[in-house]
Parts: structure tokens; C-alpha cells; sequence
């Protein structure tokens, strides 16, 4: 679990669009693995568009296309599954993502312990499998006569 990789070289990503960032994080994550010796991995994506490129070895700009040969060559190693998951069913990357987003400082969080309190009923509930769906309350139909 990665938040906001601000001060490491190389990781403030400074993305332009949601699939670059996507790819990305999908390279640090790799990176991380290797490093750490993790050599069976699964990484679940809400984008449908990256999963497709990682599984095809394959990218549809240049920009990607230099993500994805370098995510490639660092995941060559190991055994990895790419998995689409909509983003309702990723909740705890999806509330990790936007923490980044408005946080100054670098987070890596290698526990469930080290997770603020938010984010570890997000985990827990993503490891028992318990659906959790997003509602939004319309503000229109809520008024006062």
C-alpha cells in the first residue's frame, strides 16, 4: 500500500491522466516487489484499459508505451496476474489515491497497523470479500418548503 511517494526519486509522479497514473503506480508497485522479494503477485487495477496493456505487453501512446516496457522488464521475473476490479470494489486504493493527492508528506505503509484508522476498515472489509457500494445523495432532490 503506497500514499503520496513524494520524496522518493522518481515518484512524485506528476501524472497527466488517470491511466498514466495508473501505470505507474502499477511500475512502483512492481519495483517494490522485486526489491522486497515478492515473486507471486496479483495486482488488481480499476483501469480496464491498463490491465489490457500489461496483459498484452502492448500500450496504446508512447508515453505508456515507456511505462509498460519498463513495468514489463521489472515483472518478467516473477509470477504475476493482472486483474480488472471496479473502482467500487477498490476502496482502500481508491481512499489511499485521493490521501495522496492532499497529503505534503510520503507515506509507504507495509502493515495494516501502520494504515490510519479510515483505511483499515476499507482493508478489512476488502479482505473478508464484502461488497461496499458507493451511494451519492442527489442534493436536488432535498429542499425546503
Amino acid at each position: 500500500m503506497v500514499s503520496g511517494c513524494r520524496s522518493r526519486p522518481g515518484c512524485r509522479l506528476g501524472c497527466a491522466s488517470h491511466d498514466i497514473a495508473e501505470a505507474k503506480a502499477t511500475w512502483f508497485g512492481g519495483k517494490w516487489c522485486k526489491q522486497n522479494g515478492y515473486t507471486n503477485i496479483i495486482v488488481e487495477l480499476d483501469s480496464l484499459l491498463i490491465t489490457n496493456m500489461l496483459k498484452e505487453k502492448t500500450a496504446s501512446s508512447f508515453r505508456l508505451n515507456r511505462i509498460m516496457e519498463a513495468t514489463s522488464s521489472i515483472l518478467d521475473l516473477a509470477s504475476i496476474k493482472f486483474e480488472h476490479c471496479y473502482r467500487e470494489a477498490n476502496q482502500l486504493a481508491d481512499w489511499l489515491a485521493k490521501m495522496a493527492m492532499n497529503s505534503q508528506t510520503s507515506n509507504i505503509y507495509l502493515s495494516a497497523q501502520q494504515l490510519p484508522k479510515a483505511a483499515k476498515g476499507l482493508l478489512i472489509m476488502d479482505k473478508r470479500q464484502v461488497p461496499s457500494i458507493r451511494s451519492k445523495v442527489d442534493k436536488e432532490i432535498f429542499f425546503v418548503s
